[in-house]
């Protein structure tokens, strides 16, 4: 970035510029960071575009840096989860225009809290410039943490610490802060840069050190970072059969005759004889009743996990118990039902299930 895209946002005598070409600039930033997550798959991305949000926000008017932050993420999330208005009209029966029109109401949603972010870095900025770039990764890392753990529609994709995560160095961070030690790490260098453009009242040499300095710590970490991170040669494969099951409202007591052509389909594939000797098998979730509480598939995996002679993990549906507080895993009571359903996978060793995981984030309305 540079002095002038800051001094871009007011006039030669000092007049600030329209509201429109900072609601422009929010939009395209929110834009361009999802070709960080689609198409591009390119980290640079998340280093640059919260800067350019950050340098529309100051000297902006409180609210309209709030619709500024609102604008951001709903371009955002419009450009990096279309799909997700694929889904609701190809699986929730819902017309196509509906989806996307609940699309638009996540981003809208999402909105409010990424214009709280613009907001509180927009009344940081009006005491300094300095303050505000200080602030805004603690901010934006309370944005993601309220973003991934909002009862019931929690939304956790498209942290911004997710494209670092495909450098190894920078990935160690991750094991004392999980993601959001990314995310914070990613909006600082963010937050330097538009320091770097907008603290007018600092020296240019000052601010040109500064950036320089940033840059070249920046490619350095990229760069090097990796180099740390021991190489391992992998000596254990895993075979993961992806399963091709039609998703259906309900399951009729007849669904395993009517699919044991394709269930030994499966199998064959899944003890397919390999040179890579794979001492892991994985069925990962799919749109079928397997549940180990059901005799059925319990006998069918147990004797596929004893043939294949390793663990064997699968996804399943599982009931069990209302919990003491009376609410399922997503919050809701059961109403009288005395199982709730759990999104799980369970391990099999030696013919007989050994630990079960249960889905922490459900998604959405789908799950």
């Amino acid at each position: 970035m540079s002095r002038a895209f800051a001094s871009f946002f007011r006039s030669p005598a000092g007049t600030p510029t329209p509201d429109s070409f900072r609601f422009v600039f929010a939009a395209l930033s929110g834009a361009a960071l999802s070709f960080s997550f689609t198409g591009l798959y390119l980290s640079i991305y998340s280093y640059v575009c919260i800067g350019i949000l950050l340098i529309v926000l100051f000297g902006a008017r409180p609210r309209v840096a709030f619709l500024c932050g609102g604008l951001h993420m709903l371009f955002f999330i419009i450009t990096s989860v279309p799909w997700i208005a694929d889904v609701l009209s190809e699986h929730g029966g819902v017309p196509k225009i509906a989806g996307w029109g609940l699309l638009v109401l996540i981003g809208l949603y999402l909105g409010l809290l990424c214009g709280g972010f613009a907001w509180c870095v927009n009344r940081l900025a009006q005491r300094s410039i300095l303050l505000a770039c200080v602030g805004a990764p603690f901010l934006w890392v309370t944005l993601e943490f309220v973003r991934e753990h909002f009862p019931e529609i929690s939304f956790p994709w498209g942290l911004l610490g997710y494209p670092a995560s495909s450098n190894l160095g920078l990935l160690q961070i991750t094991t004392l802060t999980g993601i959001y030690g990314l995310s914070f790490f990613a909006c600082a260098i963010n937050a330097i840069f538009a320091w770097c453009d907008a603290a007018t009242e600092t020296p240019v040499r000052t601010r040109v050190t500064v950036l320089v300095s940033t840059l070249v710590f920046l490619i350095a970490v990229v760069l090097i970072a990796p180099r740390f991170v021991p190489y391992i040669h992998a000596n254990h494969y895993a075979r993961a059969v992806q399963l091709n099951f039609p998703e259906v409202n309900d399951y009729p007591a007849t669904w395993y005759q009517q699919h044991e052509e394709d269930l030994q389909d499966i199998e064959h594939l899944s003890l397919e004889p390999s040179d890579k000797h794979p001492d892991l098998l994985i069925w990962p979730e799919t749109p079928a009743p397997f549940s180990f509480e059901d005799a059925r598939f319990l006998n069918r995996a147990s004797q596929l996990g004893t043939k294949f002679g390793h663990p064997f993990l699968a996804g399943s549906i599982e009931w069990r118990p209302l919990p003491p507080t009376g609410q399922t895993q997503t919050g809701q009571y059961a109403l009288g039902h005395t199982l709730v359903p759990y999104n799980s996978a369970v391990l099999v060793e030696q013919g007989r299930p050994v630990f079960i995981y249960d889905k922490i984030h459900l998604v959405p309305f789908g799950e």
